[in-house]
């Protein structure tokens, strides 16, 4: 019989947690958590930046008042797409609930979390997790330039309606680095 290492029964007793559904997402989440502490985030090269051309965007608020894009003009947008039962988007949730919660009061600067889900599903996820992110369901389409394929994505749009940063996977939304992006973008007229 060959000797069986301690590296080949962590390995095994990890492949058999990844079967088991309940303790899949939980790997699945932290596993995306240790991703997000290490993805860079940077902004676009000013040269590379593109303007959004049509507002005429509306979403309905889940608990928050409805918002249209053509009120934030004029003002700083953090837009996410998410879903509930998305790992990636669940990583880091924490993270962009604390970001939301240092600049909530500030009226320069909008955010919108928004997910196709049925209201009820967001509600349940909402009040499970403790969240008061703005979450909104979209009514039309977003404009071609805030087109995404997968979620989590999240854009910064500055106080021009030019998208200085597009992030798609989960990051540390509550680091130096974007709370730095943020602070330059409101100082900004």
């Amino acid at each position: 019989m060959k000797k069986i290492s301690k590296g080949n029964i962590v390995f095994a007793l990890f492949l058999v947690l990844l079967i088991i559904p309940t303790s899949r997402n939980f790997i699945q989440v932290n596993l995306q958590k240790l991703v997000a502490k290490v993805a860079p985030i940077s902004t676009i090269p000013s040269e590379d930046q593109i303007t959004i051309t049509n507002y005429n965007t509306s979403f309905k608020g889940i608990n928050t008042p409805n918002l249209s894009l053509q009120d934030t003009k004029g003002k700083v947008l953090f837009i996410n797409f998410w879903a509930t039962w998305c790992p990636p988007c669940i990583a880091e949730m924490p993270d962009l609930q604390d970001l939301h919660d240092r600049y909530k009061s500030n009226k320069d600067i909008v955010f919108a979390f928004v997910s196709g889900e049925k209201k009820s599903v967001i509600n349940n996820f909402l009040t499970k997790k403790n969240y008061s992110l703005p979450v909104l369901q979209q009514t039309s389409e977003v404009p071609e330039e805030l087109a995404h394929r997968s979620i989590p994505t999240t854009f910064i749009i500055n106080k021009n309606g030019k998208i200085v940063l597009h992030k798609t996977g989960a990051a540390n939304w509550n680091g130096k680095t974007v709370t730095k992006i943020l602070d330059q973008l409101l100082q900004e007229e």
